[in-house]
């Protein structure tokens, strides 16, 4: 994005953060922010906001575990700010498949990919994982998600999963 706070940057006239609490508010009681650059502004949206306190990038792993000791909350949902299309569909299914299973975390997929950020978890064995991979020296989340059991849903509509992360996406789509 050359530099730009991607969350804040418009996708159909709207920050694309709103578009994401939205599709967060269907689901969850509790909302957290994780970002590293104006705080100020991501506040104004009601919830608390995070900061992963890190120099440098250490990716969305950081950001997980900046928030996990705010998470009060049985089940976490886990999303980016660069996938707009999600909408209302995508996350009530997946926590569904986690609540109508044993496993500890349900991943979005489509045809194509299986889209690691976009999980449903159960909170407490996501946590413990969490703090395994990354003092194992783990940035990733697919290394994280493979300590867990795991169940990867397959959505037919791989729109809902377009990914804004540079600027020519979101003339275009």
């Amino acid at each position: 994005m050359g530099g730009l706070d991607k969350g804040l940057q418009l996708f159909a006239g709207r920050p694309m953060v709103e578009l994401m609490l939205d599709a967060l508010g269907g689901v969850c009681a509790n909302i957290l922010i994780s970002a590293n650059r104006n705080l100020e502004i991501y506040q104004r949206y009601g919830h608390k906001v995070v900061a992963d306190g890190r120099a440098g990038f250490d990716g969305p792993l950081a950001g997980l575990m900046a928030t996990m000791p705010y998470v009060t909350d049985e089940y976490v949902v886990l999303v980016p700010c660069d996938v707009p299309r999600l909408g209302g569909v995508v996350l009530p299914r997946l926590l569904q498949c986690l609540l109508q299973s044993d496993v500890d975390v349900c991943i979005a997929a489509d045809a194509e990919r299986i889209h690691h950020s976009i999980a449903v978890c159960r909170t407490q064995t996501a946590l413990q994982a969490l703090c395994r991979t990354w003092g194992d020296g783990q940035r990733s989340l697919r290394a994280w998600q493979q300590l867990l059991r795991r169940s990867v849903v397959q959505f037919e509509d791989a729109s809902l999963f377009v990914n804004c992360n540079v600027i020519d996406r979101l003339d275009h789509l």
